[in-house]
Parts: C-alpha cells; structure tokens; sequence
C-alpha cells in the first residue's frame, strides 16, 4: 500500500466510524486544527503537507513539534493540546 493511501483524509475520517459521537467530534476538530496550522504554516492543506513529507521520522516529528507550539502560541491549554496530539496519532 502506497503511502498516499495510508495519509490521506479519507483514511484519516475512517477511523471514525463505530466511534462515539463526542470522539468523532475531537478526531474532526482536530484535524481541522491540523489542516489550519498547515495552511499558515506551509500554505497547503494537512493532507498535502502529511504526502510531501519523506518518509524521514525526524522530519514528521518536526512537523508535529510544529503544530504542538503553533497551538501553545494560539493559547491552546496543555491538556488540550494533549489530546489534539494524541487523537492524530
């Protein structure tokens, strides 16, 4: 399986299914978070920035280290920027 099939948004979405309504709620929202850090960060969506990303685990968690600050300076409480990170991966 390529890795455009494993990191897409679909795939991500499909996750939810089965799930509680809350917790598809925070899986949403959180890849809304995601994809709106991409797109001021990078200037693309989460989905093309996730596919550009080499398969280089150093640079996926410079990403993600990224985001974690992006949310601490948007006044995102640590236990919710906890959960935003845990629910993605």
């Amino acid at each position: 399986m390529s890795r455009q099939n494993l990191r897409s948004k679909e795939s991500y979405l499909e996750k939810l299914s089965g799930m509680a309504d809350s917790t598809k709620q925070n899986f949403k929202a959180t890849y809304e978070s995601f994809d709106k850090f991409c797109q001021e960060k990078y200037n693309h969506t989460a989905e093309e920035k996730i596919l550009e990303i080499p398969q280089d685990e150093d640079l996926e968690y410079e990403v993600l280290q990224a985001w974690v600050n992006w949310l601490g300076r948007n006044n995102i409480i640590p236990s919710t920027v906890h959960t935003k990170f845990s629910s993605w991966w």
